[in-house]
């Protein structure tokens, strides 16, 4: 009689991921048996074709639970599951809009204003790190600079929004 060993999969801590962002759930699972089976991923039940991933790597559209079919040539099979949790991005605007004009030689106090779970950082493109950043307008009439803010919350998730400073010609 011979038994041929059964996969034994595990599955890592449930993960966390910024909307947006990949993961490769072959990274979640092992096979503690070292069976040698080959995984399938779906994502969703019942475990039919229809259902199954071409890849393990993804970009999770919501919180999801992906199941994995480990099964070997000679038809042992075992089974897991692992539920991936979709954050949600933070929000930030730039409380001028898009677009701001400045007197030639004046300064404009750009606003970053953000929503989402503490602590919220914030970066511009000009390399200040604060919610509320003073810009000289360029020195150049009718010259226009973009500065972006990038907005990263406590979860690690980041969003950006852009405004373009036009300098007048006065």
């Amino acid at each position: 009689v011979t038994v041929n060993p059964t996969p034994g999969l595990v599955t890592a801590a449930p993960p966390s991921i910024c909307l947006g962002n990949a993961i490769n759930l072959g990274a979640l699972v092992s096979d503690t048996a070292s069976a040698g089976g080959a995984n399938t991923w779906y994502f969703a039940s019942p475990l039919i074709p229809s259902n199954q991933l071409s890849s393990p790597f993804i970009v999770p559209p919501a919180t999801t639970t992906y199941f994995i079919v480990n099964k070997t040539g000679l038809g042992c099979a075992d089974t897991a599951s692992v539920t991936v949790t979709v954050l949600p991005l933070p929000v930030v605007q730039i409380a001028q809009g898009d677009s701001v004009a400045v007197c030639l030689g004046k300064t404009v106090t750009l606003i970053a204003n953000g929503t989402g779970p503490n602590p919220l950082n914030y970066a511009w493109s000009n390399g200040l790190n604060f919610q509320t950043i003073p810009v000289q307008a360029s020195t150049t009439p009718g010259n226009t600079t973009a500065y972006t803010v990038t907005l990263t919350d406590g979860n690690g998730c980041k969003s950006q929004d852009l405004i373009r400073v036009h300098t007048l010609n006065n």
